[in-house]
């Protein structure tokens, strides 16, 4: 049923910084939009200088002010609003409403929090309290701890073992995480957490560097009705932050048997959790046999929870929102671009989303460069395509590597280099990956490397072997329609040809292969909807056989 709300309070989740992007903002925008329709007053805090969601209510109702708990108390106290929404405003947000409820700020100002009930929160931010509640409904965790001192760091590692990793227990800094190898690598690590934990609190667990990174998002309902939005493979394993590494929708080495058993354990955690709305569950998933871990739950709205939204077209915050407010799924209406979608179908997707991250290092050259578990990126880029390889190039094609060239040399790094930034890799490790395939570095050799899977190996070398094949068959017509398969755009065709692009386009309609735009939406095609998320596409109309090549 749900609940009778005339005031709320909506959290913004700050000013853009690395690990903390403005997809927090899209997402309080479309959520503004949810909220109008139920008529309630809307009350809004953030110092987002950019923030669209400020622009769209009226400025007596618009808090220009850091979201921090004394700003947040004070506007409770003057506003007195029925409900709080903190969900889209990240982790400092969801941090904000523990402490409301701890201090009895909700409680005695009648404020209800939504999402997710306080003694629910606070198993989510206790990271102790997570691990029974996970250990209850027989999910495996990593061994962890929460250490005052160096002493307890040190009586922790003799139990496990290095390597382990440590973090401190900050809502500001939680993208800080230091991979330790031995003692001394671990008491630079604490110095440094403690320095940047406001309670003198670090965990330490231990590591699961190399595990596949395995990310599902989820939404629940009030009666316990759940849905899987899409499941989230980082092409990097464990050990670099999933902020810098490029990023599938949906999985892509996953078998049937390992991606069901991470949607029942999301949903399992959403249900011990009580969840009402989207839920984000992070999972290890071991590359040898079926075991893996949670390593990290947020029922709330993050960069990858948007990304997934993305990926599949459903309208994600427009749902959670009424979800939110005690709605079930049935009694939620999507708007009337949704023309036949249900809010309870779960999205098909016919297309594959690839995201690469974009770094500061042309603009700060003087910091190290390379990835691991501390998130370097600040933002990123996407690219859509039927195959994997088409949707790396678009990718690829709108990132920091030169948009000019098919696939970027790196030709001139020595092999001694090579092989050190395929063990440590830097941000340009994408280019490295694609030099080593073409210096004859085995799939086998690269993936006991890199801990990549393989498949993603075999599809750089697909995009290898059609860039060789569209440079030996210059304005071919199959050429063309090679190089359209695999994403390659006219404007790169010319390039490589070194011909004027208006040659390729006179091409494409002698050919009649048109640009066509693929609609987003999250039926896979199985309704006529008008979502206005498009992407570029050429429209082959003749069957593109494979290039004549040998595999490697």
């Amino acid at each position: 049923m749900a609940i009778d709300i005339n005031k709320v309070l909506l959290l913004g989740g700050g000013p853009t910084s690395i690990g903390h992007e403005n997809e927090l903002d899209a997402a309080a925008f479309e959520r503004l939009i949810a909220l109008r329709k139920t008529g309630a007053q809307i009350i809004y805090v953030d110092d987002n200088p950019f923030s669209v969601t400020s622009e769209e209510i009226q400025p007596a109702n618009v808090y220009v002010q850091q979201v921090n708990f004394k700003n947040v108390v004070n506007i409770i106290e003057k506003e007195q609003p029925d409900a709080i929404m903190a969900t889209t405003g990240g982790l400092n947000a969801m941090q904000i409403a523990w402490q409301l409820s701890e201090s009895g700020v909700l409680s005695a100002n009648n404020v209800t929090l939504l999402g997710i009930k306080p003694a629910d929160l606070r198993k989510v931010i206790d990271n102790q309290k997570l691990r029974d509640l996970l250990t209850e409904i027989s999910e495996k965790v990593i061994a962890s701890k929460i250490v005052a001192d160096d002493s307890e760091a040190m009586d922790f590692v003799r139990e496990v073992g290095f390597p382990v990793i440590v973090k401190p227990i900050s809502a500001s800094h939680d993208t800080s995480r230091f991979i330790c190898n031995n003692t001394d690598e671990l008491e630079d690590a604490l110095d440094v957490s403690f320095k940047r934990t406001y309670i003198k609190r670090c965990s330490i667990e231990q590591s699961i560097v190399g595990y596949k990174e395995i990310e599902m998002v989820g939404v629940r309902d009030t009666n316990g009705n759940k849905m899987l939005i899409t499941g989230l493979e980082d092409m990097d394993p464990i050990g670099i932050h999933s902020g810098d590494s490029i990023i599938f929708a949906p999985t892509q080495t996953l078998i049937n048997e390992e991606y069901q058993a991470l949607r029942t354990a999301t949903f399992r955690i959403m249900d011990a959790l009580n969840v009402t709305g989207t839920c984000h569950v992070q999972f290890a998933q071991s590359r040898t046999d079926s075991n893996y871990f949670v390593t990290k739950v947020s029922p709330f709205f993050t960069r990858n929870t948007l990304l997934a939204a993305k990926a599949t077209g459903y309208p994600l915050t427009y749902v959670s929102s009424f979800l939110e407010l005690g709605y079930t799924f049935t009694e939620i209406k999507l708007p009337t671009k949704y023309s036949k979608y249900l809010p309870f179908m779960e999205p098909t997707m016919d297309h594959v989303l690839v995201r690469i991250p974009l770094w500061p290092f042309r603009d700060i050259n003087d910091v190290d460069q390379h990835l691991n578990t501390l998130m370097k990126s600040v933002g990123s880029t996407i690219g859509i395509g039927r195959t994997v390889e088409e949707a790396i190039i678009k990718s690829m094609h709108s990132s920091q590597f030169s948009p000019r060239d098919i696939l970027p040399s790196v030709s001139k790094v020595d092999d001694d280099d090579v092989i050190n930034q395929l063990i440590h890799p830097l941000a340009s490790r994408i280019l490295i990956l694609m030099e080593a395939l073409r210096r004859g570095f085995s799939v086998d050799e690269l993936s006991e490397l890199t801990r990549i899977d393989r498949f993603y190996f075999y599809k750089l070398n697909q995009l290898l072997r059609a860039q060789d094949y569209v440079i030996n068959n210059p304005m071919s017509p199959h050429s063309v329609q090679v190089g359209h398969k695999y994403g390659f755009g006219d404007g790169m065709l010319a390039e490589l040809w070194n011909v004027n692009i208006s040659e390729i386009t006179r091409m494409n309609r002698n050919t009649k292969q048109p640009v066509t735009y693929k609609e987003i939406e999250p039926s896979a095609g199985e309704f006529i909807e008008a979502t206005n998320i498009f992407t570029a596409a050429m429209n082959l109309k003749m069957k593109v056989n494979h290039f004549p090549a040998k595999q490697p």
